[in-house]
């Protein structure tokens, strides 16, 4: 089960980052790529936060462009500090890869 500081915090400062995205990354997707990604986890011995971090950030870094989205999306993670109330930091460092 996913705690709800967490949910809160995705769904109110990084779900709503998708909004000013392409329309084929707008937060519908993001909600997709979470949803789905918790199915694909389900009967997998995972962390089912990771997980949904991993989906809900997986495309934040479209906000510096496509090209190199992936890296950006990455250094994001590594710089939120919200993140470290709830990861370590080597948890931390396998949601940005």
């Amino acid at each position: 089960m996913i705690r709800q500081e967490i949910t809160t915090y995705v769904e109110e400062n990084i779900i709503p980052l998708y909004d000013d995205f392409d329309r084929g990354h707008r937060r519908d997707h993001a909600l997709q790529v979470i949803e789905r990604s918790a199915q694909l986890a389900r009967g997998f011995d995972v962390d089912e936060e990771m997980v949904y971090v991993v989906a809900a950030y997986h495309d934040i870094g479209l906000q510096f462009g496509r090209e190199r989205h992936h890296t950006e999306s990455a250094r994001l993670i590594l710089a939120d500090d919200r993140l470290r109330e709830w990861f370590s930091s080597e948890q931390i460092a396998t949601i940005a890869e």
